[in-house]
């Protein structure tokens, strides 16, 4: 199949086809003249990059794990790379979490501290002055 039916398979526009085969994404790829030829393994190809994209995998994330090798990628290196991504997204939502109740408890200090008249009227809130 020539890119455009790629294209339509897939839903990746052809330039992003020709970026995926230009970075080592898109192996085994043929020509014929001037015509690039896909086959239905192109198509598995395209939409597990695509798919990767989605779960927020940037495409040099993927190089490595996906970059050409002799019949495609090594099972248990995108096993383990998807793992070690898991790890990293599950410590960001903690560090996140961990923000988020800080926030909190500023949140609960400046609504205590408005909603009481300051002694001195010159003083404002500790949490609000510059």
């Amino acid at each position: 199949m020539y890119i455009g039916s790629l294209s339509q398979a897939t839903g990746a526009s052809p330039k992003a086809i020709r970026l995926y085969e230009s970075m080592g994404l898109l192996y085994g790829v043929q020509r014929r003249g001037a015509y690039r030829i896909y086959s239905e393994q192109h198509v598995m190809q395209v939409q597990l990059i695509r798919h990767a994209q989605l779960l927020g995998f940037k495409l040099a994330e993927l190089q490595p794990v996906l970059t050409c090798r002799d019949g495609g990628p090594d099972r248990d290196e995108v096993v383990g790379f998807l793992k070690q991504k898991q790890r990293a997204l599950r410590q960001e939502i903690e560090r996140l979490e961990q923000l988020d109740v800080h926030i909190g408890l500023v949140l609960e200090e400046l609504a205590q501290c408005l909603s009481t008249p300051p002694v001195n009227p010159s003083q404002d809130c500790d949490l609000l002055a510059v």
